[in-house]
C-alpha cells in the first residue's frame, strides 16, 4: 500500500466554485472524479447543479421582465393603436 491510499481526502471547495461559474466543467469533473476523488467530485457536481439552477432562475426572471416591461435593450416596446377602418 502506498502512503497516498491511507491519507483521507479533504476535498477542495474551489471545485464547487468552478462548477458554479462553468457548470459544464463541473459536470465533467463530477463524472471523471466520481470514483477516484469523491469529495472533489461532490463539490464540483453540487456547484454545477447550483450554477444551472441560478442561471435558469435569472433566465426566467429576464423573460418575465421583458414580457411585462418591454425589451430593455431596444428601448421598450411601442404599443401600436388598433386598426380603424375609415
Amino acid at each position: 500500500m502506498s502512503q497516498t491510499e491511507n491519507t483521507p481526502e479533504k476535498g477542495n471547495i474551489c471545485f464547487g466554485f468552478l462548477g458554479f461559474c462553468i457548470p459544464i466543467i463541473g459536470l465533467i469533473l463530477f463524472l471523471v472524479w466520481n470514483k477516484d476523488r469523491p469529495k472533489d467530485a461532490k463539490y464540483a457536481g453540487i456547484g454545477a447543479l447550483i450554477g444551472v439552477i441560478v442561471m435558469a432562475i435569472f433566465f426566467i426572471v429576464w423573460i418575465v421582465l421583458i414580457v411585462f416591461f418591454g425589451d430593455p435593450v431596444n428601448g421598450g416596446f411601442e404599443w401600436q393603436q388598433e386598426w380603424t377602418y375609415p
